[in-house]
Order: C-alpha cells, then structure tokens, then sequence
C-alpha cells in the first residue's frame, strides 16, 4: 500500500513538473530555468521506473548497458511477458519504460513526427510551399528508411554522429550541402523539442570541420556547369535532324526547337515557355522577355506571371534580347513547321492543340536528349551559360549588356556566368604579338640584335 502510494506522489509530482515546463517555455523562462525543471522531470521518472520495473517476486528487473558482447545495440531490458525494450541511451530507455507503465504513450516515431513538423510549419510558421517542398525533398534525400521508423528519442548525438560518417561514405556533400544537412536536422529537432518536452537537438554539434575529409572541397567552375562550343554544335545538329525526322514521320514534336532558340538567347527555363508570339519583334531585330511559366506545388498547377525572375515580383517590362540572323532562320523555319501541322497559338512553342507547353515536360525531354547524344550537362542552364560565356563574350559584348540581354546583375555575370576559354592563354599570345608587330612597324622603334633566348646569349 505504502508503495502504490509513495508511486503515486511521483506520478504527480512528474505531472505538476510537467505542467512548469510548459509555463515557462510559454513565458520564455531562462534556459536555466528551463534545464533545471527537464533535469528534475527526467529524475523522477527514473524513480517512478526503477520502482515499478520488477519482477513478480519484487526483484529490480536489470537495465543492461551496450556492450561488444551483446548482439543488441544500445541499453535494453525486459518487461513482462520476456518483451524486450530498446533505446540507444539510458534516458531513452528509462522514457519508453515510463510510458510503458504509465500508458502515456505517444507516436514518436521520426516519420510521424516529421508530418507534425510539416504540418507546423504550414499552418502556424506560414512558411512558403516553395520552403516545405525543399524540406520534403531533404527528408526524402538525408533520412534512410531505419531513421524513419526509429523513435526520435533513439537519436542520440552518437548515432547522428555514426550516421552522418555512414551517409557521407556513400554521399558526395560539398559544405552547403553539409549546412542543409545540418540545418534540416536542428530545425526538425527544435520543433520537437518545443512539441514533445524534453527531446535533445543531437545535430547541435553538427560541424563541417569534424567531416572536411568526406566533403567535395572544391565548386564546379563557370566553365565546367557551361556547354563547351562542341557540345552545343552536336546538339544543334541532333535537333535539326529530329526535326526534319518529325516532318517525315508526320509526327509533332516542338522541343527541338525550344532548344534551338535557347542556344541562340540563353532564357531561363520558365521564360521560354510563356514566349508569345508577340514578343518576338523582327523588324527591330529583338525578343521580349517579360514573363515565366511557374508551377505551383500545392495545387499542382502550371501559371503564367507577368513578370521575369530577376523582376522579383513586380512587373518593370522585361528585358529585350537581340534576333541574331541565325535565329532569324530558326524562327522561318519553327513557323512553317506549325504551319505544315496546322497549329495556331498565340505562344511561341504551343502543344498541337495550341495550348502553352509545360516547361517540367521539356526539361525531362532535355535530359534524355542531351544523354543521348553524349553529352554530359544536361539541362537548359548549362544552354544559358554556354550563350552567355561564349557567344556573347565572342562578341566582346561589355559585361553591363552581358547581365541586361542575360536577365541578372553585373556581379552575377563576373561571378557565375564569365569564365575564360579554355584557348585562353594562345588567344592572349596572338593579342600580344599583333600589338608587338604593330608597335615594330612604328617610327624610333630600334629593334633587338640578334636573338636574347639563345645560348650564351
């Protein structure tokens, strides 16, 4: 009696307990505060277990440790009925024996937990769709299916830490990744903190510097994320024949020349798809651009906006993008092929029933392209970098009408679009010695003596 009794007085106490921690994470109460009253609720329910988990004759049923010996990794023990209890720490193991006894259970596990996450984060955080789909995708790309089953109270800082050494063996991160990594995880594990009462942050430790020697230390250049000069005349000429192949077979197939112009004007993705036919001004030589074609996660729908991505948000008039005669060629031609398949639309790359196409489609259709003919960049930013890092700098177009014509700032331009040719150093040398001869031919020029690089010399 005198034991039911003394355990009844923990049981309140740990409620009463309890009930202070969530006041004072209320009131923004001192992290003392805070650490104080979790220590206390963590050490009385260790007393409430260790006073019930016995055996029929009253014995202390044993809390076994992790060893080398023993199959089972972590502490575990057993309950009635030879039931085995696992966690990977003493904390964990005592919580789940609490909840055990007392019946206050609740669904721990990472999964559903990360659905209340989601959930928090959309209703009460008002966090942008955009931001919870890049928390889905990281869900889906850092958390393994062992992760997802666990109880978030099973990771621990020694198992994230073994985890993230295990992931990176077979992941390449470089440092931003890592701070995604990072950053997912301390996020999730805060918002569990708040939600569950007493869960640790184990990615608060999380450092770069523990795992330099896993990360990819270096960033791809400009040149290496850009089509070389090649590369883009064996697509050009795969997307000529496709076209020619589609007039035979009588089949529509209007991606060959999505990429024909791409390479001509370096749009974005999205930019090339809400093209209208009224943009393109022949007589003055220019391509307006002023619009894109977005996608809406939620809804799972394909928009127009009136605006460009550099825009930001408020329409300004777009930008303009010269008519190159090439492309004036690409364009004759794109209009007599819509013509031999009766389309009418007042887009520029129109689906044969006249409706806009969809960008997400192309971009897949790019991929397979591109692989197909071997080559290894494969989406419509390295067609962007290639128009912008050498049909443009061929023209030794200043780096101010570089960022205007590409739709972004002279820093961005300088930063991630320009990047020397790979000739770089005999184009410089051929500069130097035409500025060398035309200086040789002026008047008061004495010339060397014989030759200063021979022996002896």
């Amino acid at each position: 009696m005198n034991a039911k009794l003394d355990i009844s007085i923990i049981k309140k106490q740990i409620d009463n307990a309890t009930t202070s921690l969530k006041d004072a994470i209320k009131r923004g109460s001192s992290p003392d505060v805070i650490t104080t009253l979790r220590n206390e609720i963590k050490s009385l329910k260790k007393e409430y277990v260790l006073s019930v988990h016995v055996t029929k004759n009253g014995q202390p049923r044993k809390l076994n440790r992790p060893s080398n010996s023993n199959t089972i990794k972590g502490w575990y023990t057993r309950v009635a009925g030879k039931k085995r209890k696992t966690a990977s720490s003493e904390e964990g193991l005592i919580e789940k024996l609490y909840e055990y006894y007392t019946g206050e259970s609740d669904d721990l596990e990472f999964n559903t937990a990360f659905q209340e996450f989601l959930k928090f984060l959309a209703n009460d955080a008002k966090t942008s769709n955009g931001t919870i789909c890049k928390y889905r995708s990281n869900y889906n790309r850092f958390v393994n299916e062992r992760m997802r089953n666990m109880d978030i109270r099973d990771v621990s800082k020694s198992f994230l830490r073994e985890y993230t050494n295990e992931l990176l063996k077979n992941e390449h991160f470089t440092t931003k990744t890592f701070s995604e990594y990072k950053s997912f995880f301390n996020n999730f594990f805060l918002f569990c903190d708040e939600k569950y009462e007493g869960i640790l942050n184990p990615a608060s430790n999380l450092k770069s510097s523990d795992y330099k020697s896993h990360l990819v230390a270096r960033k791809k250049g400009p040149e290496e994320k850009a089509h070389s000069r090649n590369d883009i005349q064996t697509l050009q000429n795969e997307a000529w024949a496709r076209i020619n192949a589609s007039l035979e077979k009588k089949k529509y197939d209007i991606y060959p020349f999505v990429f024909l112009l791409s390479t001509e004007t370096g749009p974005r993705l999205g930019e090339l798809f809400s093209l209208k036919m009224a943009d393109i001004k022949l007589s003055k030589h220019r391509l307006h651009i002023h619009s894109q074609q977005c996608f809406d996660r939620t809804t799972k729908k394909t928009y127009i906006l009136d605006y460009t991505r550099n825009e930001k948000g408020i329409a300004q008039g777009g930008r303009y993008v010269p008519i190159s005669p090439a492309l004036e060629i690409v364009l004759s031609k794109l209009a007599a092929y819509k013509k031999e398949f009766g389309v009418e639309s007042e887009y520029v790359f129109p689906k044969i029933n006249g409706d806009y196409s969809i960008k997400a489609n192309y971009d897949k259709w790019l991929t397979r392209f591109c692989n197909k003919c071997k080559v290894h960049l494969t989406n419509n930013h390295a067609v962007r970098m290639y128009f912008n890092s050498y049909v443009l700098e061929d023209l030794e177009v200043p780096v101010a009408e570089k960022a205007a014509i590409m739709g972004h700032s002279v820093r961005v331009n300088l930063d991630c679009y320009t990047h020397p040719d790979h000739s770089y150093c005999d184009n410089t040398y051929e500069k130097m010695l035409k500025k060398h001869n035309e200086r040789m031919n002026e008047p008061n020029i004495i010339p060397f003596l014989g030759d200063p690089m021979q022996k002896g010399a």
